[in-house]
C-alpha cells in the first residue's frame, strides 16, 4: 500500500496461471463438465411449469417450421456426411436459465440434424441453431465445437505461464537484481514446486534459465575487486538502485574518461509509430532539466502513456519506484553500466553475453546477509558453497551470557547486550569493534564478525599499503580466551559448520539451511 499497490486489482484485472502438471488435470476437468454439455444423456430434471410448458412448445412449433421451410425451399441437396456451411436461423433466448435448458434438451432430442450455441449479438445475446444435412455433421459439429470451448477454457487459466513458457524456450539472458526470491516464486508458480536440497534447485534453475545475470552480485563483485567502484558507493553512501546507478554514472565519466552507450528504452502505446520510437539515456536521466528530446518523440505522450514505458522518462522517478516495469528498466540500466565497468566489449553484434569474460557474473545469484555465504552458484553439485569467514576465519559463535557488572545491564535491549559482549571478549585482542559485527544466530547463541583496528591497511613510509586480511588465528585465540575469563563458550564458525560441535549449535545449522 505504501507503494500504491491497489489490491482490489487482484480480483478486477487478476491474471491467471497454473503450472504445468495442474494444467494436465484441469483439462480432464474441463473436458468432462463440457462432455455433459455438449452430449447430453437425458433430459434435464426440471419440474416443468405451464409457462414453461408453453415455451418448449413455442419453440418446437417455430423451429419444426423453419427446418421444414428449408427441407422444401433449398435449391442445392445437403448431402449427408459432407460438412458444408450450415443454414442458420436466430432465435430469442428465453429468459430463465431453467427454460433455456428446456430449449436446448428439445432441440437435442427431437432435432437431430441442428445444432444449438448462444452467440452475443450487439442488443443481446441470442439462440443460434445451425441445420446440417445428417445427424453425423452435427455430432462432428459438436465435438469440433467441444474441443474448442476446452482449448479457450484452458488458456484462461494457463494465463501468464506462456509468457513464462516463452521465456524459457527462448533461452535467453535473465537480468535480475537481489532476485533469489524472484526466481524462486517463478520456478514454484510456474515450473514445478521447489526441491527441498539446494543440488536440485540448482538444476531446476539452470534447466529454466540457462543464463542467470544477478546485478546485485555483480555489483558486489566489483567492490570487491574494483577499488575505484568501492570508494565511490562507500563516500556517496548509496545504497537504493537509483543512487547507485548516479553514483557509477559519476565515476564512469570521471574515471572511464568517457560517456554511457546509447541506452534505449522502448515505448509501447496504440500506433506503429511509438513503437518504434525510443528515448535516449540524456533524456531519461536529465528530467525536468530542460532536455531536448531526439526528433519524433513527443514530449507530451510519453508521460500520457498510462501502461508504457515512456512515462518514466518524464516523470519523477519517486513516483514510480518499486512499480515492475520502472524497476526492470533501472535493472537494465545497472547492467549496462556494470558491464563496462568490468571491461567488456559491449559493441552492438559482436557483444555475447554467453561470453568468457562474463563467466564470473554468470549464474550466480546474490545472497545477503547469510552467514558469510554470499552467493549461489548455480553451475556446481555437491560441493559446498564459498563462504567468506571460512576463507578469512574471521568469524566466531559465542554462546551463554555473562554475568553483567551492572545488573540493569541484563535487562537491556538485545543489540546492546550483544554490543557489550563484543566488548568484552575482543578486549586487548586487537580487533576493532566498531568494524566488528554481531548477529544473533540462535537463543543465546551470537555470531561476532572479527574485523582488526587497521581495517587492513597500514602506515608505510607515508603510504598506505593492503596488507590480506586472511588469517585471523591470533585474534579468534584471543576471544576464545576471553570468553573462557568471562564464562561464555566461544568457538570458530568453520568449527560449527562442520558438524563437529555439541548440539548447542543444531538451531544455527537449521537456520543456515532454511
Amino acid at each position: 500500500m505504501h507503494h500504491g499497490f491497489d489490491f482490489s486489482k487482484l480480483f478486477t484485472d487478476g491474471i491467471s496461471w497454473v503450472r504445468g502438471e495442474i494444467e494436465a488435470n484441469l483439462r480432464r476437468h474441463i473436458t468432462s463438465v463440457l462432455e455433459k454439455k455438449y452430449n447430453p444423456t437425458a433430459q434435464s430434471k426440471i419440474a416443468i411449469s405451464a409457462e414453461s410448458k408453453k415455451v418448449v412448445q413455442f419453440y418446437r412449433e417455430a423451429i419444426r417450421e423453419w427446418v421444414q421451410t428449408v427441407d422444401k425451399d433449398q435449391t442445392k441437396v445437403m448431402e449427408p456426411g459432407e460438412l458444408q456451411t450450415p443454414f442458420i436461423k436466430m432465435f430469442t433466448l428465453p429468459r430463465t436459465p431453467g427454460q433455456r435448458r428446456l430449449v436446448f434438451d428439445l432441440i437435442s432430442n427431437e432435432f437431430p440434424r441442428a445444432f444449438a450455441s448462444t452467440m452475443a449479438t450487439q442488443d443481446r445475446t441470442q439462440l443460434k441453431i445451425e441445420l446440417y444435412a445428417s445427424a453425423a455433421d452435427v455430432a462432428e459439429k459438436r465435438d469440433s465445437a467441444m474441443c474448442k470451448e476446452v482449448e479457450e477454457e484452458l488458456s484462461k487459466a494457463v494465463g501468464f505461464r506462456y509468457v513464462i513458457d516463452s521465456l524459457r524456450e527462448s533461452k535467453l539472458p535473465i537480468v535480475i537484481h537481489n532476485g533469489l526470491m524472484d526466481i524462486s516464486k517463478l520456478l514454484a508458480n510456474f515450473v514445478a514446486p521447489l526441491p527441498a536440497h539446494l543440488d536440485e534447485f540448482k538444476k531446476q534453475v539452470s534447466a529454466a534459465f540457462p543464463f542467470l545475470y544477478d546485478t546485485r552480485w555483480m555489483m558486489q563483485h566489483l567492490c570487491d575487486t574494483n577499488e575505484a567502484v568501492r570508494r565511490a558507493i562507500n563516500s556517496d553512501n548509496a545504497r537504493s538502485m537509483d543512487e547507485v546507478i548516479r553514483t557509477l554514472r559519476r565515476l564512469i565519466a570521471k574515471v572511464e574518461k568517457t560517456v554511457l552507450p546509447e541506452i534505449r528504452t522502448l515505448i509501447p502505446g496504440e500506433s506503429v509509430e511509438w513503437r518504434s520510437t525510443h528515448i535516449n539515456e540524456a533524456v531519461l536521466s536529465s528530467k525536468g532539466k530542460g532536455t531536448v528530446i531526439k526528433p519524433g518523440v513527443n514530449s507530451e505522450s510519453p508521460s500520457g502513456d498510462r501502461f508504457g514505458f515512456g512515462r518514466y522518462a518524464l516523470g519523477d522517478e519517486r513516483e514510480f519506484s518499486h512499480e515492475a516495469g520502472f524497476d526492470a528498466v533501472e535493472t537494465g540500466k545497472l547492467f549496462t553500466m556494470l558491464l563496462q565497468l568490468s571491461k567488456v566489449d559491449c559493441t552492438p553484434g559482436v557483444f555475447d553475453l554467453a561470453c568468457d569474460e562474463l563467466a564470473t557474473f554468470r549464474n550466480r545469484v546474490y545472497l545477503g546477509s547469510c552467514g558469510g555465504f554470499r552467493c549461489i552458484n548455480l553451475l556446481t553439485r555437491n560441493q559446498p558453497e564459498e563462504n567468506v569467514y571460512l576463507l578469512k576465519g574471521n568469524a566466531v559463535l559465542a554462546t551463554g551470557e555473562s554475568k553483567e557488572e551492572n545488573e540493569a545491564m541484563e535487562d537491556s535491549a538485545p543489540h546492546r547486550r550483544r554490543r557489550r559482549l563484543l566488548l568484552r571478549i575482543t578486549a586487548g585482542t586487537g580487533c576493532g569493534v566498531e568494524k566488528s559485527m554481531t548477529v544473533s544466530a540462535a537463543r543465546k547463541t551470537t555470531m561476532v564478525v572479527l574485523s582488526r583496528n587497521t581495517n587492513g591497511q597500514t602506515i608505510r613510509h607515508g603510504k598506505r599499503k593492503h596488507i590480506e586480511d586472511t588469517n585471523y588465528t591470533q585474534e579468534v585465540e584471543a576471544v576464545i580466551k576471553n570468553g573462557e575469563d568471562i564464562g561464555v563458550k566461544v568457538i570458530p564458525y568453520a568449527d560449527a559448520l562442520s558438524g563437529q560441535t555439541a548440539t548447542d549449535y543444531k538451531d544455527l545449522k537449521k537456520r543456515r539451511c532454511a
